[in-house]
């Protein structure tokens, strides 16, 4: 179908992180519509009847009743009946796992044609009646539909579009259903020919597997906890707080491995069939630098690195049944998400005094250096059941790709050595602006046992788009202290101002990718960050090397609608030191309970438990 030329914007709810609080609709996957076509006059069930969306998903009614499996949206609907006029439903959300229903009260006269240039219909009224409602978990959803006017030639181009879809339906319908005929040559010269208001809207939403948190990497940082603002004096520095880079004396390339398993625990006290458990394993190379030290006037110190801070892995199946009257249908859903992004960091530090040093990252967002920038979700569902008692199958397949994230953002970094008092550090990572390309597809076959045996493929209907991305301001303060020569203690306060995290679309409209408000009623609370972590090195001066033990806690929630989600966890890290080089090891547990997951999988709740393992060799020179 490709993307319209009155431009459909599909709008994310929750982009880069996966928040919502009990009562937010489930934005992905996708919902039933059901509803009832009759008669105005004689309450008579009209059977044959077309109903349409303007996604172009389509069904006939059987007894009078329909029913259509749809992505997470807003739509217009219609209905087609020879002798009636057209029923029209205007703005009707579906969202994932849910069932709405749009009666349509047909009143006799006829069906409604356009020989061009003519505007859709309006909204229904008292001499159209027609009844929307909805049944499921959940409460609210913010989508923004943007429908521009067409250029003449775009509207040409549209209007060739849906001719040839009106040529590839009338050929189903002639093997199938003879009567629907001219019924759907009518619905298509509508779209057509019809204004903006014919737009619609995909929901989208995307999950960020990993912590949604600008945090440093290396091994001996994450064995501390993450309490290394202050601490700072290896490789890694350039992601803490490029200030400690200073500390470095000789050239150092380093290399950081991590390995994630990550369990998710989702249940549902309404719908227990949805129960399930979603696990996810996978290693990766999480930070790699060069670092050089030398004089210029002053002591500084230059570094290359690479960060993957963003990973997007995930994947579950479950089932769950909906029901209304006259349809039944057991649907068997899978979901996978794979990707991540990574920056590419140019890193300097200065020696302003002896005890007093500056530093500065700059972070390059980009998919140009050899790795994908960007992930790609994929939902499938089989549902099976029946609409009006007849057997029906409906194959659905869903696909999200976001790709090419872009943007430039720093690290600023200071590190104060006050001697007795210990070292105080402080870093600011800013906000920036990243642009992301965005393709959705969809695909759909339906089959009908007997007696009406037919099939109808959808598809592939295509949006491609762009959006753009602000990313919240992040800030931090450290203490930390050596202890003779062999314990260091360091404690870090983290904060992330959640409430300016924004999507922007290509109207200029904004609004906050976590709850899905727009940005002026938007409810996001600001994240703060504990972590406390030390290290003690035992050493052994006849091998001339060391071996350090650590030990952190941390308190890390994740941001959501109002109150943040805890999240909690420690670590526990060693490894050995020697002259040319040191290898560090350490093991982090995260965990929460009771995170709304409502997202993912509509009306359930998730208990998140993560294991990671994390390897980094350093080699001096």
């Amino acid at each position: 179908m490709g993307t319209p030329d009155y431009a459909v914007r599909a709008i994310a709810v929750s982009s880069l992180y996966a928040a919502t609080k009990a009562g937010l609709y489930q934005c992905t996957g996708t919902g039933v519509l059901v509803g009832e076509v009759y008669d105005k006059e004689s309450i008579e069930m009209l059977d044959d009847t077309w109903v349409v969306t303007d996604l172009g998903v389509g069904n006939h009614t059987i007894n009078g009743l329909y029913m259509m499996v749809l992505p997470s949206g807003k739509y217009n609907v219609f209905a087609y009946a020879d002798d009636y006029e057209l029923g029209t439903a205007s703005n009707v959300n579906i969202y994932g796992a849910n069932v709405s229903w749009v009666d349509f009260e047909m009143a006799p006269g006829l069906v409604q044609t356009f020989t061009g240039g003519g505007s859709a219909p309006s909204p229904p009224d008292t001499s159209q009646p027609v009844t929307i409602g909805s049944t499921g978990s959940g409460s609210y959803c913010f989508v923004q539909t943007i429908a521009e006017s067409s250029a003449p030639m775009g509207g040409i181009l549209l209007r060739i579009l849906c001719l040839v879809g009106a040529l590839g339906v009338v050929i189903i319908l002639i093997r199938k259903r003879r009567k629907f005929l001219i019924i759907s040559l009518a619905a298509f010269f509508l779209t057509a020919f019809s204004g903006p208001v014919r737009s619609f809207t995909i929901f989208e939403q995307v999950g960020l597997a990993s912590a949604p948190l600008p945090v440093g990497s290396g091994a001996r940082a994450q064995g501390m906890g993450g309490a290394f603002i202050a601490v700072a004096d290896d490789a890694t520095a350039a992601s803490w707080n490029p200030a400690g880079l200073i500390q470095l004396e000789r050239p150092e390339v380093s290399l950081v491995g991590a390995y994630v398993d990550r369990k998710e625990d989702f249940s549902s006290d309404t719908s227990p069939e949805i129960n399930n458990t979603g696990k996810v394993s996978y290693s990766d190379i999480n930070y790699a630098s060069a670092t050089l030290p030398f004089h210029w006037y002053k002591n500084l110190v230059v570094s290359a690195n690479y960060q993957r801070l963003y990973d997007f892995k995930r994947e579950f199946q479950y089932q769950r049944n909906l029901t209304a009257p006259g349809v039944d249908l057991n649907q068997q859903i899978r979901y996978d998400q794979d990707g991540s992004v990574s920056a590419i960091g140019i890193a300097g530090a200065v020696e302003i005094t002896p005890t007093v040093s500056l530093g500065v990252t700059v972070n390059v967002w980009t998919d140009q250096m050899g790795y994908d920038n960007g992930w790609t979700e994929n939902y499938s569902e089989v549902a099976v059941g029946s609409q009006s008692g007849v057997p029906v199958t409906i194959n659905t397949t869903i696909q999200d790709r976001y790709e090419q994230f872009r943007g430039i953002n720093f690290n600023l970094g200071l590190l104060w050595d006050t001697g007795k008092w210990g070292t105080f550090g402080a870093v600011v990572k800013t906000p920036f602006t990243a642009t992301i390309q965005h393709q959705f597809r969809f695909d759909q076959t339906t089959s009908f046992g007997p007696p009406v045996n037919s099939d109808t493929i959808i598809g592939p209907i295509t949006i491609e788009e762009e959006v753009e991305l602000d990313m919240p301001l992040s800030y931090g303060l450290g203490w930390s202290r050596r202890f003779q020569d062999t314990f260091t203690l360091g404690i870090d306060i983290y904060r992330t101002e959640w409430g300016d995290y924004s999507l922007t679309n290509g109207k200029g409209e904004e609004f906050s990718p976590i709850d899905g408000r727009p940005k002026g009623q938007s409810d996001v609370d600001a994240t703060t960050h504990v972590r406390i972590g030390a290290e003690y090195l035992f050493l052994i001066p006849q091998r001339q090397m060391a071996v350090p033990m650590r030990a952190g806690i941390f308190y890390d929630p994740e941001p959501s609608e109002g109150s943040p989600n805890d999240v909690f966890g420690f670590a526990l890290g060693t490894g050995l030191t020697f002259q040319r080089c040191s290898l560090d090891l350490a093991y982090q547990l995260r965990w929460a309970k009771d995170v709304d997951s409502g997202n993912l999988i509509a009306g359930s709740e998730a208990d998140i438990t993560q294991h990671m393992l994390m390897a980094s060799v350093i080699f001096y020179f």
